[in-house]
């Protein structure tokens, strides 16, 4: 009985899987758009909180402290919304969730795509906020005291990962955290998505609590499944359900 639950659950996330791959390749929900626009902020701003739907979205820093905001093949103004306010720059929109079939098959999809390429300052924030439903989400640096993440379907990638306070959960999307401080605190869980984090150096003063029920927590060696090391004044605590979880060292 247990082997058939596994088998009709992981033929339900094969399914969830394909529909979100074929939305991204075969263009249901992503039709082409002609409205392209590139704006200059000039406002201050401590906190960043991007909340979108089915997206390309690059993140890199600036070079000149301010913020840049390039927007490709949307299909009007209001398509992506953005907005400094309360001490927070908001970035919000994308595809809806409703299917919006374009036949173009892949086609120069890349191309056609709707992106985002959002350049910020290069400064420590209070808080960096990411909400992703369905999309791609590569970020060079990522410098905040918080970071929060919070994605379903699709792939959010962070090249270099400074933050004190690191909290995610990963429903059947993919996350990738690279060069995380080793002081940072962590507190990650996983649906059946993956999450894999690299770490510059090797945790030598942390709590670890990690929890699994049928996917795999691979941590090679980096840090123990539970326990303390060193004085343990930070903190690692990771779940999986069906997922992947992996820890290693760059």
């Amino acid at each position: 009985m247990k082997k058939l639950l596994i088998v009709a659950i992981s033929l339900m996330v094969i399914g969830m899987i394909g529909m979100a791959v074929c939305s991204m390749m075969f263009g249901f929900g992503s039709s082409y758009g002609q409205y392209n626009h590139n704006e200059v902020l000039t406002d201050e701003y401590q906190k960043v909180n991007i909340d979108v739907n089915t997206l390309m979205l690059d993140v890199k820093q600036s070079d000149d402290n301010k913020t840049h905001i390039d927007i490709k093949h949307a299909k009007n103004e209001n398509q992506i919304k953005y907005t400094v306010k309360d001490d927070t720059l908001s970035i919000s929109g994308g595809e809806s969730s409703g299917i919006d079939i374009d036949f173009n098959f892949g086609f120069n999809q890349e191309q056609n795509n709707m992106k985002v390429i959002l350049q910020l300052p290069q400064k420590q924030y209070n808080e960096f906020i990411i909400d992703s439903n369905v999309g791609e989400i590569n970020i060079d640096k990522l410098d905040a005291k918080i970071a929060k993440i919070d994605m379903n379907v699709g792939e959010v990638n962070i090249e270099e990962m400074n933050a004190d306070d690191i909290q995610f959960s990963v429903d059947v999307g993919e996350l990738t955290l690279r060069n995380v401080d080793k002081d940072a605190n962590i507190k990650g869980d996983v649906n059946v998505g993956d999450a894999s984090i690299y770490y510059k150096g090797k945790p030598d003063n942390v709590n670890v609590t990690t929890d699994s029920n049928m996917g795999d927590v691979e941590l090679n060696d980096v840090i123990p499944k539970g326990g303390i090391v060193g004085k343990g004044e930070h903190t690692i605590d990771l779940e999986t359900d069906m997922g992947d979880v992996t820890v290693d060292v760059e």
